[in-house]
């Protein structure tokens, strides 16, 4: 009780002007909670991605899955795309798309593109 009377003063005090609020009153939202670069989603997945062919230690690491993501490798293991079978590389693709309203500055993304259809896109009228 007497905490509540204590806070109503602190209340009072700071004029009409301020909205108050405690801890208790806020909460913390993180942005990307779902998305492919969060550690709930990559959780969720790791048996996909490594069934894919992701090292596992990358399956079960934030930062190596964001930086294969961005890079398209990862440095402790010099693992690449190249080291996908075709099947493994299209399985993974199939899953990480879905994923991304846009894809650019997403290596593995575009890596995964170029290793799955490597022909080049056709420009239309270019040239006629």
């Amino acid at each position: 009780m007497a905490l509540a009377r204590s806070r109503a003063r602190w209340i009072s005090s700071l004029g009409s002007d301020a909205v108050p609020y405690s801890p208790v009153d806020m909460s913390y939202r993180r942005e990307n909670e779902v998305g492919v670069e969060s550690s709930r989603w990559r959780l969720r997945h790791a048996a996909e991605l490594v069934a894919s062919g992701v090292p596992p230690g990358v399956a079960d690491d934030d930062r190596r899955w964001i930086y294969v993501l961005l890079h398209g490798d990862d440095l402790a293991t010099g693992w690449s795309v190249d080291w996908l079978r075709d099947e493994q590389a299209r399985d993974l693709l199939t899953l990480l798309a879905p994923c991304f309203t846009s894809e650019v500055g997403y290596d593995l993304l575009s890596r995964l593109r170029a290793r799955c259809d490597p022909t080049p896109p056709r420009q239309s009228g270019a040239g006629r």
